[in-house]
Protein backbone atom coordinates (compact mmCIF):
# COMPACT_ATOMS: atom_id res chain seq x y z
CA UNK A 1 0.00 0.00 0.00
CA UNK A 2 2.75 2.89 1.01
CA UNK A 3 4.39 2.00 -2.95
CA UNK A 4 1.02 2.75 -4.47
CA UNK A 5 0.87 5.76 -2.56
CA UNK A 6 4.73 7.16 -3.43
CA UNK A 7 4.04 6.30 -7.13
CA UNK A 8 0.73 7.97 -7.05
CA UNK A 9 2.18 10.97 -5.37
CA UNK A 10 5.25 10.47 -8.32
CA UNK A 11 2.58 10.53 -10.86
CA UNK A 12 0.65 13.33 -9.32
CA UNK A 13 3.82 15.44 -9.19
CA UNK A 14 5.06 14.59 -12.59
CA UNK A 15 1.57 15.25 -14.03
CA UNK A 16 1.58 19.19 -12.12
CA UNK A 17 4.43 19.68 -13.28
CA UNK A 18 3.67 18.89 -16.69
CA UNK A 19 0.53 20.58 -16.66
CA UNK A 20 1.93 23.93 -15.37
CA UNK A 21 4.66 23.82 -18.28
CA UNK A 22 2.10 23.39 -21.00
CA UNK A 23 0.62 26.92 -19.78
CA UNK A 24 3.11 28.84 -20.13
CA UNK A 25 1.60 32.42 -21.49
CA UNK A 26 4.53 34.75 -20.85
CA UNK A 27 5.19 36.63 -23.84
CA UNK A 28 8.75 37.11 -23.57
CA UNK A 29 8.92 32.83 -23.93
CA UNK A 30 6.86 32.79 -26.87
CA UNK A 31 8.79 35.18 -28.87
CA UNK A 32 12.18 33.50 -27.73
CA UNK A 33 11.02 30.51 -29.19
CA UNK A 34 8.89 31.93 -32.35
CA UNK A 35 12.53 33.13 -32.95
CA UNK A 36 13.98 29.98 -32.74
CA UNK A 37 12.00 28.66 -35.47
CA UNK A 38 13.41 31.32 -37.81
CA UNK A 39 17.07 29.28 -36.96
CA UNK A 40 16.02 25.87 -38.02
CA UNK A 41 13.71 26.05 -40.90
CA UNK A 42 14.71 27.25 -44.29
CA UNK A 43 13.05 29.72 -45.56
CA UNK A 44 12.24 30.56 -49.55
CA UNK A 45 13.30 34.15 -50.87
CA UNK A 46 15.64 36.22 -51.35
CA UNK A 47 14.37 39.69 -49.79
CA UNK A 48 16.23 41.84 -46.99
CA UNK A 49 13.61 41.14 -44.42
CA UNK A 50 12.00 38.03 -42.64
CA UNK A 51 8.25 39.35 -41.65
CA UNK A 52 6.36 38.07 -38.62
CA UNK A 53 2.89 38.59 -38.32
CA UNK A 54 1.01 38.27 -35.11
CA UNK A 55 -2.64 37.87 -35.20
CA UNK A 56 -5.28 39.94 -33.00
CA UNK A 57 -2.45 39.60 -30.20
CA UNK A 58 -2.42 41.66 -27.21
CA UNK A 59 0.13 44.50 -27.05
CA UNK A 60 2.64 42.39 -24.43
CA UNK A 61 3.12 39.78 -27.59
CA UNK A 62 3.57 42.50 -30.03
CA UNK A 63 5.87 44.37 -27.69
CA UNK A 64 7.66 41.41 -26.65
CA UNK A 65 8.43 40.14 -30.35
CA UNK A 66 9.14 43.52 -31.57
CA UNK A 67 11.98 43.74 -28.78
CA UNK A 68 13.90 40.77 -30.34
CA UNK A 69 13.30 41.33 -33.44
CA UNK A 70 15.27 44.81 -32.66
CA UNK A 71 18.11 42.90 -31.14
CA UNK A 72 18.29 39.43 -33.68
CA UNK A 73 18.16 38.86 -37.65
CA UNK A 74 17.83 35.55 -39.44
CA UNK A 75 20.35 34.93 -41.71
CA UNK A 76 21.21 38.31 -41.93
CA UNK A 77 17.85 39.43 -43.08
CA UNK A 78 15.93 41.83 -40.81
CA UNK A 79 13.08 40.86 -38.97
CA UNK A 80 10.19 42.76 -38.95
CA UNK A 81 6.27 42.35 -37.41
CA UNK A 82 3.03 43.42 -38.22
CA UNK A 83 -0.13 43.13 -36.38
CA UNK A 84 -3.27 42.33 -38.38
CA UNK A 85 -7.06 42.38 -37.15
CA UNK A 86 -7.67 39.98 -39.23
CA UNK A 87 -6.77 36.98 -41.55
CA UNK A 88 -7.54 38.55 -44.75
CA UNK A 89 -4.69 41.60 -44.04
CA UNK A 90 -1.98 38.86 -43.97
CA UNK A 91 0.44 38.35 -46.47
CA UNK A 92 4.23 38.27 -46.89
CA UNK A 93 4.30 36.68 -43.92
CA UNK A 94 7.16 33.48 -43.00
CA UNK A 95 5.30 33.44 -39.72
CA UNK A 96 2.34 34.24 -38.20
CA UNK A 97 1.31 34.05 -35.01
CA UNK A 98 -2.29 33.40 -33.82
CA UNK A 99 -3.16 33.56 -30.44
CA UNK A 100 -5.01 30.76 -28.86
CA UNK A 101 -8.25 32.68 -28.21
CA UNK A 102 -8.41 33.23 -32.18
CA UNK A 103 -8.04 29.48 -32.88
CA UNK A 104 -11.40 29.88 -35.14
CA UNK A 105 -8.64 31.82 -37.46
CA UNK A 106 -6.17 28.97 -37.43
CA UNK A 107 -8.54 26.94 -39.66
CA UNK A 108 -9.92 29.26 -41.94
CA UNK A 109 -6.00 30.60 -42.72
CA UNK A 110 -4.68 27.17 -42.98
CA UNK A 111 -7.35 26.50 -46.13
CA UNK A 112 -5.78 29.52 -47.99
CA UNK A 113 -1.94 29.14 -49.74
CA UNK A 114 0.32 29.20 -46.48
CA UNK A 115 2.76 27.15 -48.40
CA UNK A 116 5.24 29.08 -46.97
CA UNK A 117 4.35 29.92 -43.84
CA UNK A 118 4.46 28.54 -40.45
CA UNK A 119 1.26 29.07 -38.30
CA UNK A 120 1.89 29.47 -34.67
Amino acid sequence: MKKISVNLCCILLFWGTVHAQSSVNDPNIKSVFIYTFTKYISWPGDDDTFKIGVLKANQRMVTALTEMARKKSTDLRQIIVEEYSNIDQIEGCEIIFIPANQSDAFFQLRDRDTRHMLIV
